[in-house]
């Protein structure tokens, strides 16, 4: 006859096979030859994705990061208005003097500023988008606005000077040279700016790893550890300027305590590297992680 199930071995029974399905599941990793341990660890606890209760203090967001990513936000944004106003006087002014001089090169300024402006206003409502919160559809929130942003910025600013310049050619046979040569050297200023911006735009949008940070420098960090053996799976990459994200495997020794070294893996990341979000699986260290492509290094 089945116990009660209320009994104290009813409850034992349930949690037995709750620690066996969850062990399966998450002890598992690609490229195994089913050789690595699918028991629970010597010391008693349970490989594989660790979810943990961890003390006050101790998260894997850190509580500086979401009020250093607010503050600067603010600041951003105050320097965005000043920079605005200004931009659209001297625009104002351009106009009207360049029409007044009839001054290809006054006008040709006249509308990078404008485009300027624009792209003031674009990362205005950029920022104002990417502090909406997270939706179960745009689940890591709407930061990669600042970046698409920022290539719409770029994108009118090089149409406008190609614009700029299909006009100054048409001006060269003129006796006024000097006009569309000044337009020339603004064109080709303008776009050296946005060379820059652009690369950083496509790293984030490639999800490379973020500027500043190293793929082998995390990976000596997470292998100073005592308990480590091994690293595989390391991801590197930002949701936008600022915010940089991790995920990693770790493999550690037979008896070592993975809630310890999860914690432990976690405060160094986010010390020296300062991440936004750290994902950290915790697994048995297995003699095929060796030889298992899949868990190599990335070419240089």
């Amino acid at each position: 006859m089945d116990p009660p199930p209320t009994s104290e071995k009813s409850h034992l029974i349930n949690e037995r096979n709750a620690k066996i399905y969850s062990l399966k599941i998450n002890s598992e990793f690609s490229g195994s030859k089913e050789s690595c341990p699918n028991l629970p660890l010597g010391n008693g606890d349970m490989a594989g994705a660790i979810e943990l209760k961890r003390p006050v203090g101790s998260h894997c967001h850190g509580k500086k990061a979401a009020f250093d990513e607010s503050h600067e936000k603010l600041i951003a944004k105050k320097k965005l208005y000043i920079a605005s106003i200004v931009c659209l006087v001297f625009m104002i002014g351009e106009v009207i003097g360049g029409y007044l001089a009839h001054s290809l090169a006054i006008m040709t300024d006249a509308a990078h500023l404008l485009t300027d402006f624009g792209s003031m206003m674009v990362s205005l409502f950029s920022l104002w988008i990417s502090s909406r919160p997270p939706t179960k559809i745009m689940n890591f929130g709407w930061h990669r606005s600042e970046i698409l942003g920022a290539l719409i910025s770029v994108m009118s600013i090089w149409i406008v000077t190609g614009v700029l310049v299909y006009l100054a050619i048409e001006r060269i046979p003129e006796y006024k040279v000097a006009d569309p040569i000044c337009t020339f050297l603004f064109s080709v200023f303008v776009l050296g700016t946005t060379i820059t911006i652009l690369r950083d735009v496509f790293r984030i949008l490639m999800e490379g790893a973020p500027k500043g940070i190293e793929f082998n420098s995390v990976k000596e960090v997470l292998l100073s550890l005592k308990a480590v053996k091994a690293m595989h799976s390391l991801h590197l990459w930002a949701l936008t300027i600022g915010q940089s994200m991790v995920s990693v495997h770790i493999a550690i020794e037979e008896n070592a305590d993975p809630h310890s070294v999860l914690k432990e893996a976690t405060e160094l990341l986010q010390t020296k590297f300062g991440f936004y979000n750290t994902t950290i699986q915790v697994e048995p260290y297995c003699e095929d992680m060796i030889h298992c492509t899949q868990c190599q290094d990335p070419m240089d």
